[in-house]
């Protein structure tokens, strides 16, 4: 039952009291900026009738074609096209950080239509603009620069998580590898992304890293209303976790940044295809969440619509639920973009009548507990001093037995022990088959390492036989490439002492001639019957070299096609030895990565008894993997990393 606390209210100088339920006033609602975005070089010149209030907290439109009357709306702030980053970080921003600091759950959402800034607003042009840059890297150099001020007794441990929701489908925007992610809940966590990754952090830099990779692997796409619209909703969540090392106790708090996709208008747009899927979607989605403000401004409505769409779901504690959060609506001053500036007002108008209930997020300490044991001990012994003394006061006014009153109150007292500890033996059995359970998920985690770890080991033993095989092959190849090496250098000398021998039977050819020739010349008429003798002779000899020659030649010809073989050959089993290297190296890599990952195995099978006994508390069935948490401490005091279980999946 809720407690109750009674308020005095006066009505013609008479006091009465009425009851307050106390869950009513811990309820706050969300707040709502409007930002206008100056028309740009595109848009139509001509602006729309808007006036604004000087305090900057009214506007009043008037709707093209309506003479007389105006559409007024007051949101907690309304920023103009001269406001500056920095002032909407100061409105906004500064206060989330602060309470996710304390405890408490934070959001910020950006919503308006397409190319009305709301990517601007929450990242700007450039994170590293210090005139420009948006919320979320203003707010993660807040949330940094509170840590270096912090206590040092105080230790801290961020982590940040990023995705987007596309055609309906969760994707891990740090990991584009993981797509497709379904949302989980349970007690402990409440709603949650199952399988998103998350990094812990130390510094506003590695944060910044990590928002640019996301950034890079979000969906975009050129529209007729805008070049680089997104084509998804983009969620940044920041957990926050701070330990007190005093009393042990330990707050966390959760920072959720959302950067909506525009709504769009077909007739504006002009989207076909792909850009036609998305927009139906996109859509579909912003009409989820306009049912889901609907639902929870309506005092009649015992059904609130979260499960109609993945954004409202995984936004269901920031609507309504744990959480302070803030919301950006982004107009456009522009006539042409009138209505659906005039449906963004109307929506921010609903979400300010939303009440979230943010509570601080502490687990409290032994010596806390203690305290409140002893305060409810304390509280009890008060109640039985009273209870005892009005007992006193009945009897003596109806004159009944005080001995029978003890012995019912005694009666009363044992039926409550009895169902106290009927109570606690149910509790102890949900526990025992809690803790049953946590061994059966342990169990079938070590038979699933186990046959893991053997097919490892069963690909690991088939690699290295294949390593021997191709070792021995590579083996072979260099002996016969060496063979063939020989075979080449032995032709390539047969054929140089053949070159030799052609050109030397050239030259004597040639010197044979000018001697006869010289021969002939000087005595003519002496030497006819010599000369006819000697050139049948010679006609001869030049007929036999000349066929030596053809036979030097032709064997010339097959030398150098064998050659030129050998060498193909050569070539061809050079290249085979330098795959098959490749193959052996990377054979090598893959055994020593199977090597490395039958050790993971069997690291985690071994530690596993250890886990249990660690993480007997924890809720059962949820998968833990190691992972180094890197505690930041207050006032610069460093980092410290621990290995420590943790889950995957965004808390």
């Amino acid at each position: 039952m809720a407690d109750k606390s009674l308020t005095p209210s006066k009505t013609s100088s008479v006091t009465t009291f009425h009851q307050v339920d106390d869950k009513d006033l811990l309820k706050k609602p969300i707040q709502v900026v409007c930002r206008f975005r100056p028309l740009g070089a595109n848009s139509d010149q001509n602006q729309a009738h808007i006036e604004f209030s000087h305090d900057q907290k009214t506007l009043s439109i008037k709707p093209e074609g309506d003479n007389t009357s105006y559409l007024t709306f007051t949101f907690d702030k309304i920023f103009l096209p001269q406001n500056s980053q920095k002032q909407i970080y100061e409105e906004i921003g500064k206060p989330i950080v602060d309470s996710v600091l304390e405890g408490f759950n934070g959001t910020v959402l950006a919503y308006g239509q397409t190319s009305s800034g709301k990517t601007h607003t929450m990242i700007g042009p450039n994170i590293n603009d210090v005139a420009y840059k948006g919320l979320i890297p203003r707010m993660t150099k807040t949330l940094f620069d509170q840590i270096k001020e912090a206590d040092p007794s105080l230790e801290f441990a961020v982590k940040v998580a990023y995705c987007e929701i596309y055609l309906e489908k969760i994707r891990d925007l740090l990991y584009a590898g993981k797509a497709n992610l379904k949302i989980a809940e349970d007690k402990t966590r409440g709603v949650y992304i199952k399988d998103l990754s998350d990094v812990y952090v130390t510094s506003e830099n590695e944060v910044f890293s990590l928002l640019s990779l996301g950034n890079s692997h979000r969906e975009v796409g050129a529209t007729n209303m805008n070049e680089e619209s997104s084509r998804s909703h983009a969620i940044f969540m920041i957990t926050l976790s701070q330990t007190n090392t005093s009393d042990l106790s330990i707050k966390t708090g959760k920072l959720y940044l959302v950067d909506l996709a525009g709504s769009e208008k077909l007739t504006k747009s002009l989207a076909e295809g792909k850009r036609l899927d998305e927009t139906k979607n996109i859509n579909k989605s912003l009409s989820a969440l306009g049912n889901v403000i609907c639902a929870l401004t309506n005092n009649k409505s015992t059904h609130i619509p979260y499960r109609d769409s993945k954004l409202t779901r995984v936004l269901s504690e920031s609507l309504g639920g744990n959480s302070k959060t803030s919301l950006i609506i982004t107009c456009s001053l522009a006539s042409s973009n009138e209505a659906e500036t005039l449906s963004t007002l109307r929506f921010g108008t609903r979400a300010k009548a939303v009440k979230n209930k943010p509570i601080v997020n502490k687990e409290l300490s032994i010596a806390e507990l203690k305290l409140l044991l002893a305060q409810a001990n304390e509280t009890i012994s008060q109640k039985d001093e009273q209870i005892c003394w009005l007992e006193g006061k009945i009897c003596k006014s109806q004159g009944c037995d005080r001995e029978q009153l003890l012995v019912e109150r005694e009666n009363y007292e044992v039926g409550k022990i009895k169902s106290f500890d009927k109570e606690k033996a149910q509790y102890q059995n949900e526990v025992i088959e809690g803790l049953k359970r946590e061994v059966a998920g342990y169990k079938a985690k070590v038979e699933s390492l186990t046959k893991e770890n053997e097919n490892l080991n069963c690909k690991v033993l088939n690699l290295i036989e294949y390593l021997h095989e191709a070792e021995e092959k590579v083996i072979d190849l260099n002996e016969y490439s060496d063979k063939l090496q020989t075979k080449t250098e032995n032709h390539e000398k047969q054929i140089l002492c053949l070159l030799d021998t052609n050109k030397n039977l050239d030259r004597k050819i040639e010197e044979m001639q000018g001697y006869f020739k010289n021969s002939l010349s000087s005595n003519p008429q002496q030497n006819s019957l010599t000369s006819s003798i000697i050139q049948t002779s010679s006609q001869e000899k030049v007929f036999s070299l000349e066929k030596n020659l053809e036979q030097l030649t032709l064997m010339y010809q097959i030398l150098a096609n064998k050659y030129s073989t050998v060498k193909t050959d050569l070539g061809i089993y050079e290249k085979k030895i330098l795959r098959k290297n490749d193959r052996v190296s990377h054979l090598e890599k893959a055994l020593k990565k199977s090597i490395e990952q039958a050790n993971q195995y069997k690291y985690k099978l071994e530690n596993i008894p250890k886990e249990k006994n660690d993480e007997r508390n924890e809720i059962a069935n949820h998968e833990l993997h190691p992972k180094i948490r890197k505690m930041i401490r207050g006032g610069s005091g460093g980092t410290v990393n621990i290995l420590c279980p943790y889950s995957r999946n965004t808390e």
